[in-house]
């Protein structure tokens, strides 16, 4: 994952919808405490560092690497390369299509797969400046989204609707395809 925010969402809605339950999410950090950052160009120069010790994980843990849905194909690719066997399916990003199209594309990461009824919640509770227009497209000043991301993660995970982690369930479900491709099981998603 390109961050903990990122980790910690996909980890509670993995546990609350039992899709890719048991995968393990983790920061780069936290997957190497010598790495500082979390970003596309550190996990692009960690793969290019430990492909050897990737491509020597068992097969029944594989390494999947998950990036945001707005990672541009030019770095996607370069961290396939990196990653070496397997990339094309290991090395993803978030499939835009499963995100909710009433969300902006101008939103970038994870908070584009939450739900709209999240977006009118916080705008609500005024937790943040939510812009909708005549047909319920939500946009969001990218300065006060980025002051809202930790406070709009903390209102998914305490979600009380389990609708509310249809989008990110969607991504969790290619994760887990990703996750047993190799192994030849057949997955039965929800």
């Amino acid at each position: 994952m390109e961050g903990p925010l990122d980790r910690r969402v996909l980890t509670h809605v993995a546990q609350q919808t039992q899709v890719a339950a048991d995968c393990k999410f983790v920061s780069l950090h936290e997957l190497d405490l010598i790495e500082t950052g979390g970003g596309v160009n550190e996990i692009v120069r960690y793969l290019k560092r430990n492909s050897r010790i990737i491509q020597n994980r068992p097969i029944n843990a594989p390494l999947i690497v998950l990036f945001d849905w707005d990672v541009i194909d030019q770095e996607l690719n370069k961290a396939r390369e990196h990653y070496g066997t397997h990339a094309d399916l290991r090395v993803q990003r978030m499939n835009v299509s499963h995100a909710d199209p009433r969300i902006s594309s101008e939103i970038n990461g994870i908070e584009r797969f939450y739900p709209v009824e999240l977006f009118h919640e916080a705008r609500k509770l005024d937790i943040l400046d939510v812009a909708i227009d005549q047909d319920g497209n939500i946009s969001i000043e990218k300065g006060k989204l980025r002051e809202a991301k930790s406070k709009l993660a903390d209102m998914l995970c305490q979600a009380q609707d389990k609708r509310w982690y249809r989008h990110i369930q969607k991504v969790l479900e290619d994760v887990q395809i990703s996750s047993y491709t190799l192994l030849g099981d057949q997955i039965e998603l929800h």
